[in-house]
């Protein structure tokens, strides 16, 4: 498996440090009920697995696989590598959440869950923008 590109996790690092300092600002007023949230992400995660299946199987990878990335080799692996990162982030924050460990103050994982909702919108946009690519059969 491929790395995360620099720029990506300098993108993602920045994500985390937003989202803890306003869940620190909104320590107060935020509860977070750790069923719903491990609820809430298992139904995302499914949907990103799913688009990839789908992605997978259809005569679109063969053009992804063709066009450039400013980043990446190519547009297929930098979605490839950004869904296969944002899964097993998504994957631990949810194990996370499950062992209910007390000594992670609640900001801490409402910053998570926060950081984790805005890099699956990044990645989930990255998607929508793909499906706009023209495919000549």
């Amino acid at each position: 498996m491929r790395k995360l590109r620099r720029k990506d996790r300098i993108i993602s690092g920045g994500i985390l440090v937003v989202s803890l300092f306003v869940s620190y600002l909104l320590r107060g007023y935020v509860l977070l009920n750790h069923s719903d949230t491990v609820s809430f992400i298992s139904v995302i995660t499914g949907f990103l697995l799913s688009a990839i299946a789908i992605l997978y199987s259809s005569p679109m990878r063969s053009v992804l696989y063709d066009k450039k990335s400013n980043i990446y080799s190519s547009k297929w692996e930098e979605i490839i590598v950004r869904y296969f990162y944002t899964f097993v982030v998504s994957l631990l924050y949810m194990m996370e959440l499950s062992l209910n460990i007390n000594c992670i103050p609640n900001f801490i994982n409402v910053g998570f869950l926060l950081s984790i909702v805005i890099i699956i919108i990044v990645v989930t946009k990255g998607l929508f923008k793909l499906l706009l690519v023209e495919i000549n059969d």
